[in-house]
């Protein structure tokens, strides 16, 4: 269900760039500029809105079965706290990301699974995942950093096939990530 969706996104955002783009052929800066702006910020809450529902379908596998619909992937209103929360901690991990390599990776692998988290706990925001997440993950945090180099040679797979290997890997890294987040999570619920 992620990929149909992810397809017709994909579909949009095209519609969108080809929108903008010819904005700035035909019309004047100052016209395009605003249109601009408001296009890039609706491609940010398209793409948050689809990870967080991607999230959703994979946790669902784990919460007792599918519960996700395609038009699910394209509502807005009951997933927006998700979504504003989603960018606040993009944001927050990026800008400690760019600090240094070894502490980017650190990072990276510290908010793996934060589509998840997002997800499976939305009662909270943005300020509280971005908290919560490294209580979660800092105790397993060599756990993580050696799952996400054991992908290393499935994303060379997805290379060496031009793109075709990843109609299974994707969903084979999300599914790993989804039960990778369930297990910390309970660990964490049941230290605390």
């Amino acid at each position: 269900m992620p990929f149909i969706a992810g397809i017709l996104w994909g579909l949009i955002f095209a519609v969108l760039i080809a929108i903008n783009v010819l904005l700035y052929i035909f019309t004047y800066p100052f016209i395009a500029a605003p249109v601009s702006a408001i296009i890039i910020m609706a491609l940010i809450f398209i793409i948050c809105n689809l990870k967080l529902k991607s999230a959703e379908f994979y946790l669902s596998f784990f919460h007792g079965g599918y519960r996700l619909s395609l038009k699910d992937f394209f509502s807005f209103s009951e997933s927006l706290n998700g979504i504003l929360s989603l960018i606040v901690v993009n944001i927050i991990s990026f800008a400690l990301s760019i600090m240094g390599i070894f502490l980017g990776g650190f990072v990276s692998a510290v908010y793996s699974i934060k589509d998840f988290a997002i997800a499976d706990i939305p009662d909270t925001y943005g300020k509280e995942y971005v908290d919560l997440i490294p209580k979660i993950t800092k105790p397993h945090i060599i756990d993580i950093a050696i799952l996400k180099l054991s992908f290393l040679w499935w994303n060379l797979l997805v290379v060496l096939t031009l793109g075709l290997a990843a109609f299974y890997v994707i969903p084979y890294k999300k599914m790993t990530y989804a039960k990778m987040y369930k297990y910390l999570y309970e660990k964490y619920v049941e230290k605390d």
